[in-house]
């Protein structure tokens, strides 16, 4: 089963970038076969890192090019996707899984959806990881990245239901 792994944290500086090149790197060290795939058209520095080895994929709210991004899912059912998101793509990326029904055309083709959130221990960036947690209910797996080099007191998190 391949997996579309989301590099996600919604806002920008948050380390998705630096998560999503660990994954990247750790296919790469084991010869693991995947597809990296940048979305962050005004930064793409893991494009930029990893040049020549990222494939290009736009999500947006246009829906006259809302077939942009279906290369990543035709992508992963071949092998596992490494997806940088851009900041604030939430809202784009869900309306566009959502509209393609790919929870349920990724059970019939052994495609299953992981979200490594980075978060910053703010209260936005929690409040974002919750948002995007209700939206997909339990249908995608969702891990909490906890960026220790920009906060180093989690208590907050860790004594919340």
């Amino acid at each position: 089963m391949a997996t579309i792994h989301w590099g996600d944290g919604e806002k920008g500086g948050v380390g998705k970038s630096l998560v999503v090149r660990t994954l990247i790197q750790y296919h790469l060290d084991r010869n693991k076969p995947f597809v990296a795939v940048e979305t962050d058209r005004s930064n793409p520095d893991v494009a930029g890192i990893y040049k020549g080895l990222c494939q290009y994929a736009v999500f947006t709210e246009n829906e006259k090019q809302a077939d942009k991004a279906d290369k990543i899912f035709e992508m992963a059912i071949e092998k596992p996707v490494i997806v940088n998101l851009a900041a604030q793509s939430h809202r784009a990326v869900f309306d566009w899984i959502e509209r393609n029904q790919l929870l349920e055309l990724g059970a019939e083709h052994g495609v299953s959806f992981c979200k490594w959130f980075v978060c910053n221990g703010g209260y936005d960036s929690l409040n974002l990881f919750t948002q995007s947690l209700t939206s997909y209910d339990s249908r995608m797996q969702h891990i909490l990245v906890r960026n220790w080099g920009v906060c180093d007191d989690w208590s907050h998190v860790d004594e919340d239901e």
